[in-house]
């Protein structure tokens, strides 16, 4: 009997066991389902320790005008298309399917692996900076993983090389240096790197919009996290005072030398009409299949296409700079415009003799003649005269040793000596021969082409 009922008890305490236990077990299977198919998302956040991450989208940048309106910079809508190494599963096989219908070279395709070594696989590579729509339809098609083909813009120079030095180009943030950080969140954001393109870059670049997306732990964004967006909003256009035919016309001109710079302005009110420097590069080819070695032959030519020699090349005025002779000798009563000094086409001063351009010599010459023939002896003798101080005081008041445009950082202010000068940066004491030869614009005198306008204007 007393087994009967220790038995009975048993059996009861173990149902209650099995019972709890499959409830338990119920319950945490239910969990469980929860927690991998209900609150998926919620805890992969979680575990990834994701954060905030703001996205900066470019807007379009405002044109560079000539002065009648024509564009020497704008942007065009494209589609580029690009790859996220993160979310491909093979890169090169994505990038053997879509070769063919892009018409990538084996060039190209070497190109895009290597920058995908060098950089952080969440970070965006081009393959190509525009493509037609019917590419883009065919490859939307194949929905390849990885695969972007996304709305933006390219910059354009509609007339090549027109203004290339004064224009000048845009390139990523990644080129510039200047915000690494936004570099990483937005790498087809463009910025001014020279000329105008940078020194208005705030009012033309406008301003970026913005979405906030959730990122990882190593900075891949989680798709389908976006919280908010700002829409991007347009820079202004910017028109200078250029003229694009007299433009055109200097440096068609300038290009049968070779290499040179020429500037021309506005008498009555200042305004550059046209700016050029030879030989000039296309900043549209920057960007192309072969850009690289274009900007490298560039970089490796002697007459150095990338400098603008109006503002940064300085070169000795040479006869250009008699005018300024000239006046301080009126102005200091060192001559007048009726007295004559005679040229044999030599002249001998201490134990040097100092030659005139013209071997058969000018004969007598006035201050008017003299300037209409350039005769050297008359300015190496009123120079003489005159002294250096009177001579610099003058060129200082035409504009000569100054920078004359603080927009331009690589504007060079030239030289313009004296004795205090050459005594700092010579170290050696003026002589009667270094006024003799600044008479003619030789010597330490160094200027640049837009001093020389702004001089004669």
């Amino acid at each position: 009997m007393l087994d009967k009922e220790i038995a009975n008890t048993f059996d009861r305490r173990s149902a209650l066991f099995l019972t709890g236990g499959a409830v338990l077990t119920s319950i945490l299977i239910l969990r469980m389902l929860q927690l991998q198919l209900i609150e998926y998302k919620k805890y992969k956040k979680l575990s990834l320790n994701n954060s905030s991450r703001i996205i900066i989208e470019p807007s379009m940048r405002g044109k560079i005008l000539s002065s009648d309106g024509v564009a020497l910079a704008k942007d065009e809508a494209v589609y580029p298309a690009f790859i996220i190494p993160d979310e491909c599963e093979d890169i090169e096989m994505v990038l053997k399917t879509i070769s063919t219908e892009l018409k990538l070279s084996t060039k190209e395709i070497e190109k895009i692996l290597k920058k995908i070594e060098k950089q952080r696989k969440f970070k965006p590579v081009i393959v190509r900076e525009n493509i037609k729509w019917a590419q883009l339809a065919k490859l939307k098609l194949l929905n390849l993983s990885g695969l972007h083909l996304e709305p933006g813009y390219s910059r354009k120079y509609p007339g090549g090389g027109l203004a290339a030095h004064v224009v000048g180009y845009v390139g990523t943030l990644d080129e510039s240096r200047t915000n690494p950080r936004m570099a990483t969140t937005s790498p087809f954001l463009m910025t001014g790197l020279t000329g105008l393109e940078k020194i208005f870059d705030d009012s033309l670049s406008g301003t970026p919009g913005q979405k906030i997306t959730h990122t990882d732990a190593i900075g891949r964004i989680i798709e389908g996290e976006t919280e908010d967006q700002i829409m991007a909003i347009a820079g202004k256009d910017l028109r200078t005072t250029l003229r694009q035919n007299i433009q055109k016309k200097m440096e068609k001109t300038l290009a049968e030398y070779g290499s040179g710079c020429g500037v021309m302005l506005e008498c009555d009110t200042g305004k550059i009409l046209a700016m050029a420097s030879a030989p000039k590069f296309d900043a549209n080819l920057f960007r192309s299949i072969d850009g690289t070695g274009y900007i490298e032959d560039l970089r490796n030519n002697k007459l150095k296409p990338f400098m603008n020699k109006a503002i940064e090349g300085l070169y000795p005025p040479g006869s250009t700079f008699k005018i300024v002779v000239a006046l301080a000798a009126l102005e200091s009563g060192a001559t007048t415009k009726e007295e004559k000094i005679y040229c044999d086409s030599k002249w001998e001063y201490g134990k040097h003799i100092y030659h005139c351009w013209e071997r058969k010599g000018h004969g007598w010459m006035n201050l008017e003649s003299a300037l209409a023939h350039s005769c050297d002896i008359y300015f190496y003798q009123i120079a003489l005269r005159i002294g250096i101080n009177p001579i610099k005081s003058m060129a200082e008041k035409l504009g000569l040793g100054q920078k004359l445009l603080e927009l331009l950082p690589l504007e060079m202010a030239g030289i313009i000596p004296d004795r205090e000068w050459k005594q700092k940066n010579i170290r050696e004491s003026w002589l009667h021969g270094d006024t003799i030869i600044s008479g003619i614009g030789q010597g330490y005198i160094l200027t640049n082409c837009l001093q020389l306008a702004v001089m004669y204007a």
